[in-house]
């Protein structure tokens, strides 16, 4: 063969692989045009659409890694190129996803050759982190039955409790997860959001009328808070007004027990107190009424002749004979000596 010919074959050839390489890098998740696609790649590797097929051919056969690994090369090389940060964000996304079905999946696996314990706890925590608020927070709890320092049955019930409108219990959680993990990023945003949301429970509690503002300071209170002090005033207040002062009395009393320096706090508590130890004083100074004597009542065995009988000394009750009564004697008669006279008689 000619010299001329060899030339004119290899080109024909390069030619040919050239188009085929053209064609089999569409993106498709075979085997070939991944192949193409990184041939034509190291090639050209400024060619941004190149590089997206195969990042599309490496997502569709679930090699996630990779195709992250290519995009991020492409932005070393085209820092600007909004196509490949695009491209690279949705890559990592579905990394992310399919990392959690997995990790999901072979926990599920692990529990079926684990004890029961560790097999329950894997269901509650899968059910506290998918199902609906209310069903989710029986399942935390459960599971934090079993194990109370857990990460994310913490932040789940957190969720649930968030999800429930009971901010502040919520609050309560995130804080215990920010304890665990304090440099967890996405526990320290729910965080910030509870606080967020607390506030305007707070702001209700110390704003609103009588009724809805008592809930409120109910829902906002936490113990050892900056603000503890001034909801519990506030409810101290509210309580009075409505004439539950008893209520009120309490919540002025631990307000007290924070703070025993407050003059108002001490001010309400003795608005309160005072009336209860001034009436004390005065049945304690009042005088004493001894019991006044009951008249004894007659023996019923006995008569009134018996009782009189009784008194009288022996040598006083000798036989009486009884007397003849004396009957009054009438005047003598007197008679005149004068002679008789007709009709008259004497």
């Amino acid at each position: 063969m000619t010299p001329q010919f060899l030339f004119w074959g290899a080109l024909v050839i390069c030619l040919f692989c050239s188009r085929a390489y053209a064609v089999e890098c569409d993106g498709s998740a075979s085997e070939a045009a991944i192949s193409a696609c990184q041939q034509q790649l190291a090639a050209e590797p400024r060619n941004t659409d190149l590089r997206i097929k195969l990042a599309d051919a490496l997502i569709l056969s679930e090699q996630y890694d990779s195709a992250v690994a290519t995009l991020s090369q492409g932005i070393t090389i085209s820092p600007s190129n909004q196509d490949l940060k695009d491209k690279l964000a949705q890559a990592k996304s579905i990394q992310e996803e399919q990392r959690y079905i997995e990790q999901k999946r072979q926990q599920t696996e692990a529990a079926s050759s684990q004890p029961d314990s560790e097999a329950k706890l894997r269901m509650h925590t899968l059910r506290c982190t998918s199902l609906t608020p209310a069903r989710a927070l029986t399942a935390c709890n459960d599971g934090l039955a079993i194990a109370p320092n857990n990460l994310e049955l913490i932040v789940g019930k957190a969720d649930a409790l968030f999800d429930l409108g009971q901010v502040t219990n919520a609050l309560l959680g995130y804080r215990q997860a920010a304890s665990i993990a304090p440099s967890d990023q996405s526990i320290q945003t729910k965080l910030a959001l509870a606080n967020s949301a607390r506030q305007t429970v707070v702001d209700r509690c110390l704003a609103e009328d009588e009724q809805g503002a008592l809930a409120a300071c109910e829902q906002a209170l936490i113990v050892g808070h900056p603000d503890e002090i001034q909801i519990l005033v506030r409810q101290g207040e509210l309580l009075q007004t409505s004439g539950e002062t008893e209520q009120a009395l309490a919540a002025y009393l631990q307000a007290q027990q924070r703070d025993p320096n407050d003059e108002t706090i001490n001010a309400a508590v003795a608005s309160l107190t005072e009336p209860v130890e001034t009436e004390a004083k005065i049945t304690a100074a009042a005088p004493a009424q001894s019991p006044q004597p009951q008249p004894e009542e007659p023996q019923l065995s006995e008569s009134p002749v018996d009782t009189v009988a009784a008194t009288i000394e022996p040598q006083q009750q000798d036989e009486v004979v009884p007397q003849p009564v004396a009957q009054e004697q009438a005047p003598p008669r007197k008679f005149d000596n004068g002679p008789l006279r007709n009709g008259v008689t004497f």
